[in-house]
């Protein structure tokens, strides 16, 4: 986490100094978006992942179900807890739920556990997606106004979503690519972890911190999202005999903090997000700590 914590460092930095702007860094995500993020995943599977079966991706999957599945519930009454009006409960809601399980996620899960437990973290990514342009899109839309809307499955054709399911019928079929195909998509996945942690410190770096560490109730709501349910969540898979890469992993993905989406969404149909902006603020950093506390458990 510390080496992480350098890299977005730097990111904050080069901001600074000027070396990245606002529009920059925003071209930038959009490249990570579309191009370093589905590399990463793809490049994952094109090495050796004779070590992965598809009973481990169906426990997977049936974890990321099951993670969804929770979180929504739990979304419920910590809405309830935190938010004063029908938009603060949203906010709360869609910070439950949908963590930054891509920007920070992969680069932790390839931090500790290697190129292949990044397959693992595709399938959580593919779950996040899903959930996000469903649920997450159709309690904007409700915040907004906007009534019972036909959820379109174009919105769930995305670069990644389409890596992620290229991903597992890749690790799933065991097609080995030549390398003037595995060669390009490898380094431009390596370039993925450095220049995500980079746009999250310059993201942090735009924002009033003296405003930020002030809200009283998103270091509650921290304390809730970053340690407590990651912590029940890691006992109760010791209670499963289970691959340690596939429980850290996991773990990992759970303890995530709140993801940009949760701001994107809302602010896109005119919602006012500052909330979700600060919670991404103070959990991001937070990680930092949290993530090695939870790491305890396993």
């Amino acid at each position: 986490m510390l080496v992480l914590l350098i890299m977005i460092f730097v990111g904050s930095l080069v901001y600074r100094l000027e070396i990245i702007g606002k529009d920059t860094n925003r071209q930038i995500s959009n490249l990570l978006v579309k191009i370093l993020n589905p590399a990463i995943l793809l490049s994952s599977a094109m090495g050796d992942t004779s070590g992965i079966t598809g009973s481990d991706l169906l426990i997977v999957g049936a974890f990321t179900i099951l993670m969804y599945t929770g979180l929504i519930l739990l979304g419920i009454p910590i809405g309830a807890l935190f938010g004063k009006n029908k938009e603060e409960k949203l906010m709360y809601k869609l910070m439950t739920v949908f963590s930054n399980v891509a920007f920070i996620g992969i680069p932790v899960v390839k931090a500790l556990y290697g190129d292949v437990a990044v397959i693992y973290a595709a399938v959580f990514n593919l779950g996040y997606s899903c959930c996000f342009y469903t649920y997450g899109m159709l309690l904007v839309d409700q915040a907004a106004g906007v009534g019972e809307q036909h959820l379109s499955l174009r919105s769930l054709w995305n670069p990644g979503v389409v890596a992620c399911v290229l991903t597992l019928l890749l690790t799933v079929t065991r097609i080995h690519l030549p390398f003037f195909v595995s060669g390009p998509v490898e380094y431009m996945g390596n370039a993925c972890v450095p220049i995500a942690l980079i746009t999250v410190g310059v993201s942090l770096a735009q924002n009033d911190l003296k405003t930020i560490f002030l809200d009283w109730k998103i270091y509650a709501f921290s304390a809730i999202k970053l340690v407590l349910i990651p912590i029940i969540v890691v006992l109760l898979l010791h209670l499963i005999s289970l691959d340690p890469v596939i429980r850290g992993v996991t773990a990992v993905m759970i303890a995530m903090p709140v993801g940009n989406m949760a701001v994107i969404a809302p602010e896109s149909i005119g919602i006012d997000s500052s909330i979700c902006a600060r919670g991404v603020m103070i959990t991001t950093i937070l990680t930092l700590v949290t993530v090695p506390l939870v790491a305890v458990f396993l």
